[in-house]
């Protein structure tokens, strides 16, 4: 399958674009925003883009810097340019940077399809296929303001012990998008929000989601939130969160907030200030997909955690690869010196199982276990989350 990512800021000309360019094995993703573009490409392979020179609120030419982005960081990428802004010197910088392809507004529609299609099959396009789905990137403000987002759960488990009804150490929420939207991706939902400084109200919308849910966990369950580093430094948000707690009927002493490093720490005084203070209100602290992005040994250091979450990275093959097993059982010896029980995630199989328990590692998440459900579906059964064997 191919992917086309579309980016125009004219919402009639978004569905002339997808009949235009979908067709068998040809996957078409429309956005409005430079930021959506951004977020699409940040967290799916894209084979081929098309997009507008002016896609800025304020008339401003912000395709250009995405087209330069382009050229620096995904240089194997096909562009297409279709755009009303036909100076000759930006046509040319387009062409120079990039070599894109360029066809003016309105654009000759066959044309361009003829050029799309040639440039992702060279020898022609494969014969038959099925017809792959069209899908548009909705708005993040529109987003936000209808509160579309739902809350499953993920138990945690305790590896050190064979009894299968051994309690889970509590239930980490995971923040789901519409069905079927593209928003329903959380690398796409939180890179979004990112660019569009839109973090906070992310979380706020997330963590409200997972509070109402969490009533139907089983009754004293530990529950683990996601939270951004940047919003925990928001001035206000330790006691805006405490009264969320409590407004659901929980306690702080019984909530575990995940530090998700998709973004660098900016104000390291106001976010050791907001950590002091949601740690005095009896909030505990997990560092998250530790040993991937910028999770590293000086903020293990600096955040001294209650939990280490070890990427499900090092979990993939484990049972086979030398130097993954050598990483988990290092990372596990250190935090276990500090004092910190360590939580493998994404286990799959009885064999990664296996081996994180004989590496020292305390605890697992992953399909093995449970796959994401709603509060209700662990309610029902709590004794009982491990699965038997791992989903097929």
């Amino acid at each position: 399958m191919k992917r086309i990512l579309v980016l125009d800021d004219d919402p009639t000309l978004l569905p002339i674009m997808t009949a235009t360019l979908r067709g068998p094995g040809v996957e078409v993703i429309t956005c409005r925003e430079l930021e959506a573009a951004e977020a699409v490409l940040d967290s799916l392979p894209v084979d081929l883009m098309v997009t507008d020179l002016c896609v800025s609120p304020l008339g401003g030419l912000d395709g250009v810097r995405l087209i330069k982005h382009l050229s620096t960081h995904f240089p194997e990428m096909r562009l297409v340019v279709v755009s009303g802004q036909t100076d000759p010197d930006v046509v040319g910088l387009c062409r120079r940077t990039a070599q894109a392809a360029f066809f003016p507004k309105p654009a000759n529609l066959p044309a361009l399809r003829g050029h799309v299609w040639e440039s992702l099959w060279p020898d022609g396009p494969p014969a038959g296929g099925q017809e792959e789905r069209a899908a548009d990137l909705e708005e993040l403000d529109a987003f936000l303001a209808r509160g579309a987002v739902r809350a499953l759960f993920q138990p945690i488990l305790p590896l050190g012990t064979d009894d299968a009804a051994s309690p889970p150490l509590g239930y980490e929420s995971l923040a789901r998008g519409p069905q079927g939207s593209l928003l329903q991706n959380p690398e796409i939902l939180f890179a979004y929000a990112a660019r569009k400084e839109r973090l906070y109200e992310t979380d706020a919308l997330c963590l409200r989601a997972a509070l109402e849910e969490s009533s139907g966990l089983p009754p004293g369950s530990c529950l683990f939130l996601n939270v951004q580093p940047r919003s925990l430094s928001r001035p206000g948000f330790s006691d805006a969160l405490a009264r969320q707690v409590e407004a659901a009927g929980c306690s702080t002493r019984r909530v575990v907030l995940e530090l998700t490093e998709q973004q660098t720490i900016l104000n390291h005084a106001a976010f050791a200030a907001a950590l002091g203070a949601l740690r005095r209100r009896g909030f505990r602290i997990a560092l998250d997909d530790y040993g991937t992005g910028t999770s590293n040994l000086q903020l293990l250091d600096q955040l001294r955690p209650d939990y280490l979450k070890i990427s499900g990275h090092f979990c993939r093959g484990l049972n086979v690869y030398r130097s993954k097993q050598v990483i988990v059982a290092h990372t596990a010896r250190m935090a276990s010196g500090l004092g910190i029980p360590t939580i493998l995630e994404q286990v799959e199989t009885p064999e990664e199982r296996d081996e994180a328990r004989r590496l020292g590692v305390a605890f697992g998440q992953g399909y093995l276990f449970a796959r994401p459900a709603p509060a209700r579906d662990f309610r029902a059964a709590p004794a009982r989350p491990v699965a038997a064997s791992a989903p097929k």
